[in-house]
């Protein structure tokens, strides 16, 4: 399959999409501003390059509601968040959650060692930690802080129960559009946040981009397959039914690298249905 790809800047206007077709049939448009940028709630092109923004668990959730109409009136697929830390959670919660369903609880649960962010994942993690809170209960999304019923999941190959804080994941999001289930919960083991970190979410948006500016982009192609994670989803079905699914890989960046093409591949090899779809859904 010959694709053309063209970088889109953020300055592109939105009357010019970029095309990446397989066929004349089977056509991804995704407009580098007007649809990227409109889901992660920043108003104009400036803010994606001066602000800290990331979308929060709320702005993603209006975000998907105001958009889909849009995408399917223009025959636009979105497919948001297509990295390592939404699409394998999203499709082992999907899998996992067929093997009890009904569901009444699910957990999508992360473990990250030897993690060292970029320099972009820091300004994502701020902004998520410090925006609005989304939660799902009763089969419902809630506005708010999500309960605190997980403290600690039994990792694979962790000497017992490793303690765990909840994390604003897009999970909250995506999975209920594929998996009924009581209530999700997003949670990461507590010690991947540092003092460090916590320190950071206690000052100004200014002073934080200060801080973040200054240090290094990246880990080293060296350091960067050091990343190690496991991804659990435990389902617990209406009948007291269980199941564990379980994801484990290494080098974080790489795999979102490859994720994202594959993305992109599988919705040119197949007709694509337009609107804002779940990893799962797509």
């Amino acid at each position: 399959m010959d694709v053309a790809v063209r970088p889109a800047g953020i300055d592109r206007p939105t009357s010019q999409p970029l095309s990446m077709a397989a066929t004349p049939s089977s056509t991804v448009r995704v407009r580098s501003w007007n649809w990227a940028n409109r889901w992660c709630g920043l108003q104009s092109p400036r803010d994606a390059t001066t602000s800290t923004r990331a979308p929060s668990r709320c702005s993603s959730k209006a975000s998907s509601d105001d958009l889909t109409a849009d995408a399917e009136r223009d025959g636009v697929t979105v497919v948001p968040a297509t990295g390592h830390d939404i699409v394998p959670a999203d499709l082992l919660a999907h899998a996992t959650a067929e093997l009890v369903t009904p569901v009444s609880d699910l957990v999508i649960a992360y473990d990250m060692q030897d993690f060292d962010m970029t320099r972009g994942t820091l300004r994502s993690a701020f902004a998520m930690m410090t925006g609005d809170q989304l939660s799902y209960v009763d089969g419902k999304w809630r506005p708010g802080e999500p309960p605190t019923n997980h403290t600690s999941v039994a990792f694979p190959r962790n000497a017992g129960p490793t303690p765990v804080m909840n994390w604003p994941g897009c999970e909250i999001v995506t999975v209920p559009h594929h998996v009924r289930t009581g209530q999700l919960s997003v949670v990461i083991n507590a010690s991947a946040a540092t003092p460090e970190f916590f320190q950071l979410l206690q000052m100004s948006v200014d002073a934080v981009a200060e801080i973040v500016n200054g240090l290094p982009e990246g880990p080293t192609e060296e350091r960067r397959p050091a990343a190690a994670f496991t991804i659990v989803a435990d389902a617990v079905g209406s009948d007291g039914r269980r199941a564990r699914g379980v994801l484990q890989g290494r080098d974080i960046y790489g795999c979102t690298a490859v994720i994202a093409v594959e993305a992109v591949r599988r919705l040119l090899s197949q007709p694509v249905q337009p609107g804002v779809l779940a990893p799962s859904e797509a």
